[in-house]
């Protein structure tokens, strides 16, 4: 413990703690709530919006310097079970907010960047892991239906364009061009156009599969409540619409993420690029943008997939740990 303090007084001395403001609760009556939790060391939130361009710090988790967090917002849902530390805020909703969590409050920390727009009175629930050297963030809404806590996936939030040039962060871009009506119609024909029919295509979720139901009842071997199986029924339910949801979600990332490329392009440039995409013209940096965001769009989907599965993972961890069925069954989901 004394040589684990030791060294992180020594990484603040060396690459600079956060200096940031503590982040105030919002005080609207119809604030979302947030909760972050985390078992990494040091694990840091902090909250961006279009107001607040240089980030304001949330809290740290599991810190031998500050000790356990005591934010809290009465939160209806409740914590990750054996959760030992974590933070609860409030946040105005109806606006876009940047999450960023890290590992340790410095520089060189590995972070992660999560957006979305709060809806009034819900709730949300952020988790920061780390695997090896590789640091990941799943942002879920929270509901409790019938005593059983409901895990949902997030859309996507927009872009805090506001905020470009204002630090690490928010890095300024080369040859930013203003924001105009004309621009703005130039480039949704260039993403229009660039967007292949079947990212348009609409998911439906697929059915719970009853005989793969049937033989995980069979294969636990003892009797659990009816309750257990609606609620773990529920959570297939659940994870189908969320993996129907993935298509539309990566497709809402791929677009804002190929219209801000656009918006660094010069004027002349930039109409040139539109009508080749309207006439179906062939030029060389349109494709090479278009082949550059195929590849953006396949690697979107997959993170998107991934946190759908993860959600699939704790949502089931949790109900099974819930009933202990990890007691008496090997084969049980554990909390994710």
């Amino acid at each position: 413990m004394k040589l684990k303090t030791t060294l992180l007084l020594l990484s603040c001395a060396l690459a600079g703690c956060s200096s940031k403001a503590p982040y105030p609760d919002t005080q609207e009556p119809n604030a979302a709530k947030l909760r972050f939790v985390s078992t990494v060391g040091g694990a840091t939130l902090n909250y961006y919006d279009a107001a607040n361009c240089e980030g304001l710090k949330a809290g740290t988790l599991n810190s031998v310097l500050s000790g356990k967090s005591e934010r809290r917002v009465q939160m209806l849902a409740p914590p990750p079970l054996r959760m030992k530390d974590y933070l609860e805020i409030k946040v105005r909703p109806g606006a876009d907010v940047y999450l960023q969590a890290t590992d340790l409050d410095t520089p060189s920390a590995c972070s992660t960047l999560t957006t979305f727009k709060p809806q009034p009175g819900a709730e949300y629930e952020l988790s920061f892991r780390m695997s090896g050297n590789t640091c990941t963030a799943r942002l879920d809404r929270l509901d409790v239906a019938n005593g059983e806590l409901v895990r949902q996936g997030v859309p996507p939030g927009g872009v805090l364009r506001t905020c470009a040039g204002s630090g690490k962060l928010f890095p300024k871009r080369d040859a930013q061009q203003p924001d105009t009506v004309q621009r703005e119609q130039w480039i949704r024909q260039i993403v229009d156009a660039a967007t292949d029919p079947k990212m348009r295509e609409k998911s439906t979720p697929t059915p719970v599969d009853e005989q793969a139901l049937a033989e995980r009842k069979a294969k636990i071997g003892f009797k659990l409540p009816d309750d257990y199986w609606d609620a773990y029924r529920q959570s297939l339910v659940l994870f189908h619409a969320d993996m129907a949801g993935v298509k539309e979600e990566t497709l809402t990332l791929y677009q804002q993420s190929f219209g801000e490329r656009l918006r660094t392009v010069d004027d002349t440039n930039l109409e040139r690029l539109a009508h080749a995409a309207e006439s179906g013209t062939p030029d060389k940096l349109l494709d090479a943008m278009k082949i550059y965001m195929a590849q953006q769009y396949v690697r979107l989907g997959v993170q998107r997939a991934l946190l759908a599965s993860d959600r699939q993972l704790t949502r089931a961890g949790e109900l099974d740990a819930k009933y202990r069925v990890c007691g008496k069954f090997k084969g049980c989901w554990r909390p994710h």
